[in-house]
């Protein structure tokens, strides 16, 4: 999955380094938002750390459904 991620977003991958996929494709989507401007963090979109635990309960309801 991480190699069809990597090529959607025309990021390098290189099989001996799978396991920092994850971080590579981060590393690219960020790169990406830069350029694009688009804010990066929930603080430049207004949320606190007060915030928190409100976007974490209503995450949950998303990953059951998710696993269905």
């Amino acid at each position: 999955m991480a190699t069809q991620l990597c090529s959607c977003v025309h990021a390098t991958y290189n099989t001996t380094l799978s396991h920092l996929a994850g971080l590579i494709l981060a590393e690219t989507v960020r790169g990406y938002m830069s350029i694009m401007k688009v804010e990066n963090g929930l603080s430049a979109l207004g949320y606190t750390k007060n915030d928190i635990p409100n976007l974490v309960k209503g995450t949950l309801p998303q990953v059951s459904m998710a696993s269905v």
